[in-house]
C-alpha cells in the first residue's frame, strides 16, 4: 500500500507531458501573454526614452532663447528668495515650476545631470548658470550677477562649478 507503482508515476509522466504539448504550446494564451508584456515592457522604455530626451532639449531651449531663467518649485523658500531677487532688480525670469508640469521630474533630472545639483532653485543668465539661491545673492552682492545681465553669452550652456565646494 504505502509503495507507489511504476505504472502510476507513468502515468503522472504522460499527463504532464500531455500538459506541456498540448496546454503550453507556441501560441498558447500564456506565451502570448509573455510577449505582449515584453513588448509593453520595450514601449515604455522607448517612451521614457522619448520623455528623457524632451526634457533635456527642453532645458537646453529654455537657457539658450531665455535671457534669466529660474528652475523652481512654487512651494520651496529659496525658490522664492531667488525670484524676489530678480524682482528686486526689474527683471523677469523665464519660470519654471517643476512641481506644477507633468513632465517636471524628467526636467528635474535633465536639469540634475547638466549641474550636477538636485536642488532647486537652479539660475541662469545669459546661458551661464549662476547656482542656487545663495549663489544667485552672492554673486548680485559681488556684481558678478550685474556682469552677466549686461554680458550676451553666447547660446551654449557653461555650467560654473566654482561654488560647488559650498554642496
Amino acid at each position: 500500500m504505502g509503495m507507489i507503482k511504476p505504472f502510476s508515476c507513468f502515468s503522472v509522466c504522460v499527463l504532464l507531458l500531455f500538459f506541456l504539448t498540448f496546454v503550453l504550446l507556441p501560441g498558447s494564451d500564456v506565451t502570448v501573454k509573455a510577449d505582449e508584456e515584453v513588448e509593453v515592457l520595450a514601449e515604455e522604455k522607448e517612451e521614457e526614452k522619448v520623455i528623457e530626451d524632451n526634457a533635456t532639449q527642453f532645458v537646453n531651449d529654455a537657457i539658450a532663447v531665455n535671457r534669466v531663467v529660474v528652475f523652481s518649485k512654487s512651494y520651496c523658500p529659496y525658490c522664492q528668495r531667488a525670484k524676489a531677487l530678480f524682482k528686486q532688480l526689474n527683471e523677469e525670469p523665464y519660470i519654471v515650476e517643476l512641481d506644477l508640469r507633468e513632465d517636471g521630474a524628467a526636467i528635474h533630472q535633465a536639469l540634475q545631470k547638466l549641474v550636477e545639483r538636485r536642488t532647486v532653485p537652479q539660475v541662469f543668465v545669459n546661458g551661464v548658470h549662476v547656482g542656487g539661491a545663495d549663489d544667485t545673492v552672492a554673486a548680485q552682492h559681488s556684481g558678478r550677477l550685474k556682469k552677466l545681465l549686461k554680458s550676451r553669452q553666447a547660446k551654449s550652456v557653461p555650467v560654473d562649478r566654482s561654488h560647488d565646494s559650498e554642496l
